[in-house]
C-alpha cells in the first residue's frame, strides 16, 4: 500500500490511499479535512440556535403585549374604583356620615 507522511504539530500520521480502513479507523468518500466537519457541525448548530434564539423572541414578544393588556386592565380598575370612591364621598356627605 502507498503511504504520504502528514507532520501535525510534533506527530506524524500516516495516511494510506487508496485503503478502506487505517489502523482500525474506517475511510469514508466524505470531506478528508477535519476541520470543515468540525466548521459543518458548528454550523448546524449554530442554525439551531437561531431558531431557538427566534422561537424566545416570538414568545417574549407575546409575553410583553400580555403584559400591556394586563396593565390597561389595572388602569382602567383603578380608574374606575376612583369613581366608586368620588360617589361614595358624595353619597356619605347627602346622609351627614362622618368618615371613620
Amino acid at each position: 500500500m502507498k503511504g504520504q507522511a502528514v507532520t501535525f504539530k510534533s506527530y506524524r500520521l500516516w495516511i494510506v490511499v487508496n485503503a478502506s480502513f487505517v489502523k482500525g479507523f474506517v475511510v469514508s468518500d466524505g470531506p478528508d479535512n477535519l476541520v470543515l466537519v468540525y466548521l459543518r457541525r458548528m454550523d448546524e448548530k449554530l442554525d439551531r440556535l437561531a431558531s431557538s434564539v427566534s422561537e424566545v423572541g416570538r414568545r417574549v414578544t407575546s409575553l410583553e403585549t400580555k403584559v400591556a393588556l394586563l396593565q390597561g386592565d389595572v388602569a382602567a380598575q383603578s380608574e374606575r374604583i376612583d369613581r366608586i370612591e368620588v360617589r361614595l364621598d358624595r353619597i356619605e356627605g347627602r346622609l351627614d356620615v362622618a368618615h371613620a
